[in-house]
């Protein structure tokens, strides 16, 4: 917009970026451009260094002759869905942090403190509370076989990971996302949100209809929405209304079908896009909140209640032997 061509605006980016992938990817691209080679094509040589939408928004850019505004469209778009990732990586950490706090807390409670009383009671010969031998059998299987624990722990994360990279697999994972209490309607607002504002840019990228749906299914992040998006572009290249369309997918929220539907009707569909995903990034956030102030709470009680239930297995028997040590020289007098 300044006037650069795009040359010496490759090379200003070639200096000024910190990383020396990327750094090695515009020295590519500007020697590509510099041979002729249109912008798009050299970012597609670059094989995945370069996101899809972002390659075939500036392929539409060469087309239109309005590069400068679409890749501005382009970096606004990022931009919101780099909040939006960093949002939800936010919310995530604290529950991680804390559980990871409980494990370790567990962890050495019943493998470095536990083996110590074990031993003393062991040498009582006195039935211990229910509770105690639980949390004493727990101790000895995790100081004995740890490392097997560990292995066992690892393959089934390994097998996960595995298995979700298979298509089926990962349709009906992300499917069960959308209608877990709590976390589903959150799941659904960031599809939601990431749906439409993809879809606006694309739009005003002069892309195709059909092919910007495809494109904003893919940026969802869940593979079940992706699949719905494909029936719906099954359904509308078959001559069926794309409000309608998606509403038979039971996935997106009336409030957005009626945005779609009135941008449809004026003509006006790109901007009542990007309103909604505002409105849904906005609904995100606050649900996000909300859920945080309902999860810190419950976290630290289910901390309490487990380091509480240790602790009590060690002083139950405590109690016990004192008692009986009281009642034995009281009766002695």
């Amino acid at each position: 917009k300044s006037g650069m061509d795009l040359n010496r605006s490759l090379d200003s980016l070639c200096r000024q970026t910190s990383s020396k992938k990327l750094r090695k990817n515009l020295l590519n691209i500007s020697e590509s451009v510099k041979k002729g080679t249109e912008l798009s094509k050299s970012m597609e040589n670059q094989g995945n260094a370069f996101p899809y939408l972002l390659k075939r928004t500036v392929q539409a850019g060469e087309m239109s002759g309005q590069m400068a505004e679409i890749i501005e469209k382009m970096a606004i778009h990022y931009e919101k869905d780099m909040k939006l990732r960093r949002k939800i990586r936010g919310a995530m950490m604290y529950p991680i942090i804390l559980a990871f706090i409980v494990v370790a807390a567990v962890a050495i409670l019943l493998t470095q403190v536990m083996p110590i009383f074990v031993k003393m009671f062991e040498g009582a010969d006195r039935e211990l509370p229910a509770l105690t031998r639980f949390v004493m059998s727990l101790s000895n299987l995790l100081v004995h076989n740890w490392i097997w624990i560990l292995l066992v722990l690892f393959a089934i994360i390994f097998s996960i990971r595995v298995a979700l990279k298979q298509k089926e697999i990962r349709i009906s994972w992300d499917k069960i996302k959308l209608k877990l209490p709590l976390i589903g309607p959150n799941v659904s607002k960031i599809a939601t949100a990431r749906f439409t504002r993809t879809l606006s840019t694309m739009l005003y990228s002069g892309i195709p209809m059909i092919q910007a749906l495809r494109a904003a299914g893919e940026t969802t992040g869940n593979k079940f929405v992706e699949s719905k998006i494909e029936e719906t572009v099954e359904g509308i290249e078959k001559g069926m209304g794309m409000t309608t369309q998606l509403a038979a997918t039971n996935i997106f929220p009336p409030m957005m079908l009626s945005m779609v539907k009135i941008g449809e009707e004026s003509g006006s569909l790109e901007s009542m896009l990007v309103k909604t995903s505002d409105y849904y990034e906005e609904e995100l956030e606050t649900a996000i909140k909300q859920l945080l102030s309902l999860l810190e709470p419950a976290m630290i009680i289910v901390m309490g209640v487990i380091i509480g239930g240790i602790v009590a297995s060690v002083m139950l028997p405590m109690f016990e032997l004192a008692h009986a040590v009281d009642a034995g020289s009281g009766a002695d007098q």
